[in-house]
């Protein structure tokens, strides 16, 4: 080996072991990062969380549960474990997960409407792969890569927006998070009318993953209740999804369904057509009360 090669490959090395020290480096100071958020999932997978009461969902349940409110009027601790563009069959590896790492549940909120799409987010849960052998299996399965980034890069599973929202909530509570203002209007309404996309059928297991959801829950002493968020009227109007979907849905999946999408119609208790804001969310709060077997305020 010639002089100029030897330097050339020590060089290479050089750069490798830096790059490496780098990567297990951003690991570590990624997993501290973890361990002092107040995030949602950040407390659950580093075993923080107490809670009586666990909401699951996906933008949907984030934004129609306000946990804060919830715990005050239904006598109980409620935490809000949605997040944006969660399928339901990522929202069972997080209710197996959350079985494992919690004690005292004894209520779980399901907003069905995951089981309406695909899992849009689950690569953003990476940043808890460390601390869930659920978690690691599952995103591994959905990876359509040959090369096991996660594994080779530690720092790869931090590269995402949810990661951002971890390192925010150092020292905030985010069971705050939900849409504060916003009101729906007609030029929203007529934007929505023109690029909305009919429902024609669930997602491949998706009812399939929400059955074995209910039966690990129920299993595990848990009370499941599956609600169905508001929905703002031009939702209905303009045939998003058929107008008689729940129940065909209760008959599909044999069980009962909280049907809350309509109690609300106000444009100004939406953010947009399918969210609500804050002040629609205690439309929701109000109907949850009236369950007796949710509300402990009544014994």
């Amino acid at each position: 080996m010639s002089i100029s090669n030897f330097k050339n490959l020590k060089a290479i090395l050089f750069i490798t072991l830096c790059v490496f020290v780098m990567d297990r480096t951003a690991g570590v100071i990624g997993n501290m990062i973890v361990n002092k958020s107040n995030f949602r999932y950040a407390k659950l997978y580093t075993g923080r969380l107490d809670m009586d009461v666990a909401i699951f969902g996906n933008s949907r349940g984030v934004h129609s549960f306000y946990a804060p409110e919830l715990s005050e009027n239904l006598c109980r601790n409620v935490v809000n474990l949605s997040y944006n563009g969660l399928g339901i069959k990522v929202l069972e590896v997080i209710i197996r997960d959350v079985l494992e790492k919690t004690d005292g549940l004894d209520v779980a909120i399901i907003e069905v409407t995951s089981v309406l799409s695909g899992n849009n987010s689950e690569r953003q849960l990476a940043p808890f792969t460390p601390y869930s052998k659920n978690l690691t299996n599952f995103l591994n399965a959905q990876s359509d890569s040959i090369i096991p980034w996660r594994k080779l890069f530690t720092s790869y599973r931090l590269n995402g927006e949810l990661f951002y929202r971890v390192g925010f909530y150092i020292g905030r509570d985010d069971q705050s998070w939900i849409n504060r203002g916003g009101e729906v209007t007609q030029d929203e309404v007529k934007v929505f009318a023109r690029n909305v996309v009919p429902f024609m059928k669930f997602p491949d297991g998706n009812i399939e993953a929400l059955k074995r959801s209910i039966v690990t829950l129920r299993e595990a002493g848990v009370r499941p209740f599956l609600i169905v968020a508001p929905y703002h009227p031009s939702v209905y109007a303009h045939k998003m999804i058929p107008e008689t979907w729940v129940e065909e849905f209760e008959l599909e999946i044999g069980e009962p369904i909280f049907d809350f999408s309509r109690v609300t119609r106000d444009d100004d208790k939406f953010s947009d057509p399918l969210h609500l804001n804050m002040i629609g969310s205690r439309d929701v709060t109000q109907e949850l009360m009236k369950l007796p077997h949710l509300n402990a305020c009544f014994g």
